[in-house]
């Protein structure tokens, strides 16, 4: 269950991503120069998430 729910988070964190890319640029850059920003939003979602988990 847990592997289902990261899945989800990242293809949310993924969507938001490329919608403002397409937003941005009018298209979609593939070589991903920018996966840091990613990575960072991924780690925070999910920091986010465990603190609430553990505080429950």
């Amino acid at each position: 269950m847990a592997l289902i729910k990261a899945f989800i988070v990242s293809m949310a964190i993924s969507a938001v991503w490329y919608g403002l890319e397409w937003e941005q640029f009018g298209e979609l850059q593939w070589d991903l120069k920018c996966d840091n920003v990613v990575g960072i939003l991924y780690l925070l979602v999910c920091g986010i998430y465990l603190h609430i988990k553990i505080r429950i």
